[in-house]
Formats: structure tokens, sequence, C-alpha cells
């Protein structure tokens, strides 16, 4: 992470923060989808739309019988290797689905459901085979297929986070933030924001506070669920929370989350720990 810690020592208005930002900066891997054809891709390599890669003994996710649209497909394996990301099972395809008709958008407790994250070890005894489309999946559930190629880069807490609401930085200190901020945004990423791990970068507002309330039975659509008498118990998990995958919108996929937004599956240190992925939880957000 030598070039972001450099952009930060050299930023004159976070002299006093630089070293607390400094331990706030993680790895990630950023995706770049290209249009192919599903046939020419590997069974079990990373992409985008198209049919999943599942074990014979995995069923096809679905919500009250209805199937989940796939979205994507990650093979451990396959991601460029760095610390931190050995959090994830080795040598494993996580697929991930998604309720594209319901399209829930995480703040009710009742979405959960509506999102399947699928983690396969990958060998010989454990062959992936690319499933048919369910005959009751609409059209406008299948999306187009990418290849997906894979870059570290690094990755800043967004500028009103918890994490630097927790900094108590200075108005001018905030400022030279959210420059340096938009500054790696634009060197970076350089347009869409397919993104393993690393922080989220929100649409609109920090997302851990409501992935713990939300997961934890209250509804967050409103200002009342932050008000929620049981929230001051459940707060300090929040910093629990870690983003696993985000999509954003992707024309080539034909990928549309709202206006222009994009898809956070998140899940907790501790489930990832213990490889437990039917407790991610799912955020949209768009502008």
């Amino acid at each position: 992470m030598p070039q972001l810690l450099k952009l930060l020592a050299k930023s004159p208005g976070l002299k006093r923060v630089s070293p607390l930002i400094a331990k706030e900066v993680l790895p990630c891997v950023r995706l770049t989808a290209k249009s192919a054809r599903d046939g020419s891709i590997e069974t079990g390599a990373s992409k985008l739309g198209g049919l999943p890669d599942l074990p014979d003994a995995s069923e096809w996710p679905s919500r009250d019988g209805a199937p989940l649209s796939f979205i994507a497909q990650i093979n451990t394996a396959g991601l460029p290797k760095f610390g931190g990301l050995d959090e994830l099972p080795p040598n494993s395809l996580l697929s991930f689905f998604y309720d594209v008709e319901g399209s829930p958008w995480g703040f009710d407790p009742k979405d959960k459901g509506g999102w399947r994250v699928l983690s396969s070890p990958i060998s010989p005894a454990n062959p992936l085979n690319r499933r048919r489309r369910p005959k009751d999946l609409a059209d406008d559930g299948i999306f187009k297929t990418c290849v997906l190629s894979a870059a570290v880069t690094e990755s800043l807490p967004d500028p009103y986070s918890r994490i630097i609401e927790e900094l108590k930085l200075s108005d001018s200190e905030q400022d030279a933030y959210s420059e340096l901020f938009e500054q790696l945004d634009l060197d970076e990423t350089r347009g869409l924001h397919h993104q393993v791990m690393g922080h989220a970068e929100p649409v609109q507002n920090d997302m851990q506070l409501e992935c713990q309330l939300a997961s934890n039975g209250i509804n967050c659509g409103g200002p009342e669920g932050y008000a929620d008498p049981r929230r001051e118990a459940l707060e300090a998990g929040a910093s629990d929370w870690r983003i696993l995958l985000q999509i954003d919108t992707e024309e080539n996929a034909g990928m549309e989350w709202g206006d222009s937004g994009r898809l956070y599956y998140w899940i907790k240190r501790s489930s990832l720990q213990s490889r437990s992925f039917d407790d991610v939880w799912l955020i949209l957000q768009c502008g």
C-alpha cells in the first residue's frame, strides 16, 4: 500500500491524523467485467451473470419456491494473494444470488432470504457443473455473461463512515480527507466499482450499523429503527461487519440496481472465520 501511504504523508491537511488513517487502509480486489460467451468461460472461473457452476449436491437457491437470480461467482484460488484475503475459504467458489423480482433493499429484517451466498470447495472429489436455467426463472432474472479480471489495490474508509467519524477530524481535516478519497477514487477505480473485501464504497451512507440492526430484527427503513431502544446493546457489533462483495450497476451484464446503484454483500468477521455464509446480509443503495 505504498502509493496511498505516500499520498497520506504528502497531505499537509492530514498531518495530525495521517498515522491514524494509515492504520485503516485495507487492501481489496477490484474486479473488471468484460462481455463473454458463457460457453467460453472455464467451469469455476470468476464471472458475472450467465449460469452458475455448482456441485451436484447444491440446489439452486430460491425464495418462497421462486429461484433467485445468479449474480456472480468468485474463485478464491484465482484471486491475487495479499494479507487479509486469506480470510476467505481457500480453493473455493463463492456464488452470489439475489431476488431480482422482489429487489430487497436490506433495511427490513423480512428481507432475509432475498439473497444467498454459497461456498463450494473446488476439488476433484467435488466437481462443479454448469447449471441449466430454471424453467420458472423470468427472462429479466438472467444476466449477460461477463468474465472478471482481478487486481489488488488499496481502499480507504468512506469520508462519512463510522471509522472516520470516530477519528474526530476538524472541518479542515475532513475536507482534506474527502479530497484525498476522491483522488484515490479517480486514480484507482476509473468507473465501475466491483470489489472483493476492503472498505465498501457507499452510494449513500455507511452500512455497518444498518446490517447489524436489520439482521437483529430492527427495521431501518426510517428514523424509528435507529431510535429503537435495542440499538444501544447492538451498536458495538456494527464494526464486526465487513464487505464481502460489492457489485456495481454493469451495462455489459445488463445489471441495473435501482437508479445506477450497487449491491453490497456483507458478512461478520466471526461468520467469515466460521465459514457461515448463511449469515450474509445484503444492502442495496442507489443515488
